[in-house]
Order: structure tokens, then C-alpha cells, then sequence
């Protein structure tokens, strides 16, 4: 009916067909959602024929047509707004179908791949309505096992970002940090390790390696979320803070902010501090490229009375905070490698790893080992270079105490160390 259905009152031209086609399908995607609801409240809910219907629909409306390539935007837009309406918050029970969709070969991928990016914003927003539903469930210490089987499920999803659409996740990372608990390393390493294609990471390992020096680190990030809207919905602390960025007046400003970012319930409102960092290095970088260095070195940190904090916590008048020597040269590494390096293994390692035998000595075995001479470890600045690594294969380290009373001699070095030789600060 969506493919065929004709244009009235107007000629096709004109854009009536592909207006008409759009509101149909609206139109029966709203019918679906009525139902659904009244399917989920009353309590006989199944979800798989709901999810039948809406990943057919998926399939024969994104799928190459001549009729419906015209209207391919406004059909992903329809969706994303009965997808946004059947959010897991509002719906749990058709979580796991509502995420399948969500993340679908035919939907997510031709959403990202839209022209001008138009369809971002849109999965942005499907995205955080599903980290807000998980964000109680995920700051518990335990995770019930359906919650921990949809948290795998949106790991998921972020690899598939962070591969084929590194940059949705570059532009959008505030947002998405903003509902992830600080306990989620996991998730959060995969969205905050994101960078575009186009660009080539710097070696670690270049000598005297100045990140500060880069061309890159010039260019400002892209941040694609309104960062600002925290701070503009908390009254007129936007204004405020702007003001005061300013003139630096009133003084009792920053005492009445440190109360402002707490919520009713005592708790630090985490989005909105971020927000409030974001927006202040904001205007701190354009406010030191616009004035000499000498004067953006004096006024880097200012405390709630005016001054430069010490590094004791006091404030200071006048004088510059202690900058690092950007000239300096590293710290020079011995050419000896570390005596960890040395110690001898408890165990000799086999081939095929190591399997109990009925009737074997292992502490012959352990003796053996330790009267076998180390492995050469090399200089120890060569061990981080793949070519030069030495064939060290040890995973278990261990010491062995030398007794008086012992008859087997130990090697120290170069040197065969014997019971008797020992006093009694030995070991």
C-alpha cells in the first residue's frame, strides 16, 4: 500500500506521492503502537510478533527501490520516532526486541549513513534512552542475569560503532558518558577510545615524543551534543557563570556554585558538573589564545578569594604558578637490566604445558630449575621493541631460600653459592 499508493489533489511532481506515502505509513506505524501497548498491558505480552512485524517492514522499505529511494530519510525518521515512543524505560518487557531493532543491518547502518548526517542526532538519541534504562541496573554491584544479557548486547552495539562509525561516537561521547556510571570502565574505554579514520595516531614510542607539539593537538574536538542545555535548564546559572567569567565578580559566586551543583538528595549532579567543565575550558582556551603567553601564565587558576592557589592548598598573591620545563630532556634508563628481571623460575615450562604424573617429584623438579642459569634478559631499555624482546617465556617468578644445611649449591650470578658458604644475613 506504501508503494502504491496514489497521489490525490496534486500531481506526482510535486512531491504529493512521497507526502502521502510518509503519512501512511505513520499512520499504521501508530495503529502497531496502540496495539502493542494494549497487548503490554494487559499482561499476555509476546514480543516476537512484534518484532516479526517491525524487522519485515524494516526489510521491505530500506531495500533498494525506485519508488521508496525517495523517501528513504523520511521512512528511517518514522521509525525512529515509534522506536523513541517503545523505549525500554517505557516498556521493559520488549527490551531485547526494541534493542535488536535498534542495532538492525537495515536500520542503524542507513540511519548512520544518511546525507548531511541527519540521521545522528536521531540514533543519539535512541542510543542514550538505552544507557538511561541501564544506568540504575548497571550502579548495583550485582547484575540479574536478563540485565547483564542486554548489557552484552549494547557492548555489542559499541563495537559495531566503534568500527564501521568511530566518528558518531568522537562527536557524541559527551552525551553518552553523561548516563554511563563512572563504574562501567568497560564501556566507557570503548566510546572514549574512538577517533576518526582520517586521522593517524602519534607512536608512544618516538623518542622525546612532545604531544604538545603535534598539529593535531591544535584542532578542537567536534562536540555535536548540546553540552550547554544542562546549564541553561538550572535557571540562570548559564548567565551567571558567563558573567562571572567575565569580570570575575561577584567573588561569592563561586561559594553559592559548589552548592548549586549538589541535587536534593546531598549527591553531586555528575552531567552537570561535566557540563560546567566543559563550558569553562571552553572559554579559558579562547580566552588564552586571545592574550600574550605572559599574562595567560599568571592567570591559569584562580581561587574563591582571587588568588593563585600554593600547592598546599593556601593562596598566594602575585607570582606565577610552577610550569613544567617543556625542554627537558627523559629520564635516562640503566643499562642493567632490573634484578626482578633476574630471579629464576620455580618451575621448568614445557612445550605442551605442565600435567600431573602419578609418582612425580616435583620438588626434585623444583631444585633442578633452580640450579639452571638464567635466561639473558638484555638492556633494559631494548624490552620494549618487538625485534629485540629475548626469549623470556617465564609467567611465574619465585625465590628460593639458600639454608645452611643445604648441600645443593645455588647460582648467584657467575658465581655457585654453597650452604656453608652462608652467614647468617643470608637468604
Amino acid at each position: 500500500m506504501i508503494k502504491f499508493v496514489p497521489a490525490e489533489g496534486a500531481s506526482p511532481a510535486e512531491g504529493a506521492k512521497a507526502k502521502a506515502q510518509v503519512q501512511l505509513l505513520q499512520r499504521v506505524l501508530a495503529a502497531l503502537m496502540s496495539l502493542l501497548l494494549r497487548d503490554y498491558r494487559s499482561g499476555d505480552f509476546h514480543q516476537r510478533a512484534y518484532f516479526r512485524l517491525f524487522s519485515g517492514w524494516l526489510f521491505d522499505l530500506n531495500a533498494p527501490d525506485p519508488t521508496l529511494d525517495p523517501i528513504q530519510p523520511q521512512v528511517l525518521s518514522a521509525f525512529c520516532a515509534a522506536f523513541h515512543a517503545l523505549q525500554p524505560a517505557r516498556l521493559p518487557g520488549f527490551a531485547f526486541s526494541w534493542m535488536e531493532l535498534v542495532s538492525h543491518r537495515m536500520f542503524m547502518p542507513k540511519l548512520l549513513l544518511t546525507k548531511g548526517q541527519k540521521g545522528w542526532p536521531l540514533m543519539q538519541r535512541l542510543l542514550v534512552g538505552l544507557f538511561r534504562f541501564l544506568h540504575p541496573f548497571l550502579s548495583a554491584a550485582e547484575l540479574s542475569p536478563p540485565v547483564r544479557m542486554l548489557y552484552r548486547g549494547a557492548l555489542r552495539v559499541l563495537l559495531v560503532l566503534l568500527h564501521d562509525f568511530p566518528e558518531f561516537l568522537c562527536d557524541y561521547h559527551f552525551a553518552f558518558c553523561d548516563v554511563i556510571p563512572p563504574s562501567c570502565i568497560q564501556m566507557r574505554n570503548l566510546i572514549l577510545s574512538a577517533f576518526p579514520r582520517n586521522m593517524r595516531l602519534p607512536d608512544p614510542f618516538t623518542p622525546n615524543l612532545k604531544v604538545d607539539l603535534l598539529p593535531e593537538i591544535s584542532q578542537p574536538p567536534r562536540i555535536l551534543s548540546s553540552y550547554s542545555a544542562a546549564l541553561s535548564s538550572s535557571g540562570t546559572l548559564l548567565t551567571e557563570l558567563d558573567a562571572f567569567l567575565k569580570s570575575r565578580q561577584p567573588r561569592a559566586f563561586l561559594e553559592e556554585l559548589r552548592l548549586r551543583l549538589l541535587g536534593a538528595d546531598g549527591k553531586c549532579r555528575v552531567p552537570l558538573v561535566n557540563a560546567l567543565v566543559l563550558h569553562v575550558g571552553t572559554h579559558a582556551i579562547a580566552a588564552l589564545q586571545s592574550q600574550p603567553a605572559s599574562q595567560a601564565a599568571a592567570g591559569l587558576t584562580l581561587g574563591a578569594d582571587g588568588r593563585l592557589p600554593a600547592a598546599g592548598g593556601r593562596s598566594v598573591r602575585g607570582g606565577a604558578l610552577p610550569l613544567p620545563q617543556r625542554g627537558r630532556q627523559p629520564a635516562a634508563l640503566p643499562e642493567q637490566p632490573h634484578a626482578l628481571l633476574q630471579l629464576r623460575a620455580p618451575l621448568p615450562l614445557l612445550r605442551g604445558g605442565l600435567r600431573a604424573r602419578a609418582g612425580a617429584d616435583h620438588a626434585r623438579a623444583r631444585r633442578a630449575a633452580h640450579r639452571a642459569p638464567a635466561a639473558p634478559v638484555g638492556a633494559a631499555h631494548h624490552l620494549h621493541r618487538a625485534h629485540q624482546e629475548p626469549a623470556l617465556q617465564l609467567l611465574v617468578q619465585g625465590l628460593h631460600a639458600l639454608r645452611a644445611r643445604d648441600r645443593a649449591p645455588l647460582r648467584e650470578r657467575r658465581a655457585l653459592v654453597h650452604g656453608h658458604q652462608i652467614g647468617r644475613a643470608h637468604v
